[in-house]
């Protein structure tokens, strides 16, 4: 894992700001949706190891990958990586032993997508308070 600040990929985040600037609200919409997705994606990987289903718990963490990649969540997408890839080995425990990294990248990377929603868009002054 990197350091909290590099946990995000800013550029990414940036790209989406631009991309939704004439859309008030929906960049925050996005990463909660993710946040929520995550969260889901999480406890799915939990309860298929818990129950030995290395097939289910690789594609939880496939799809936690590919989401993370798309928001910039650096550290959540490597973490998930490692856990998809000891899944498809069939190492279960390997993956069990990778979740806490996973879920720690998560904890980590969750307040900073939400701190990045109330930040402008670059090249975009704020507006002045009414």
């Amino acid at each position: 894992m990197t350091g909290p600040l590099d946990a995000i990929d800013r550029a990414i985040l940036d790209g989406l700001r631009s991309l939704l600037a004439s859309l008030p609200g929906e960049l925050r919409s996005i990463v909660d949706e993710y946040v929520q997705s995550a969260e889901r994606l999480l406890a799915e990987i939990d309860e298929a190891l818990a129950r030995g289903d290395g097939a289910t718990a690789e594609m939880a963490a496939h799809s936690l990958k590919g989401v993370s990649g798309q928001m910039g969540a650096r550290d959540v997408m490597a973490a998930a990586r490692q856990v998809e890839n000891a899944c498809a080995a069939g190492d279960l425990e390997g993956a069990r032993r990778a979740v806490p990294g996973l879920r720690a990248a998560h904890e980590v990377a969750r307040p900073l997508l939400l701190e990045a929603c109330d930040e402008r868009t670059p090249g975009k002054p704020r507006r002045p308070a009414a």
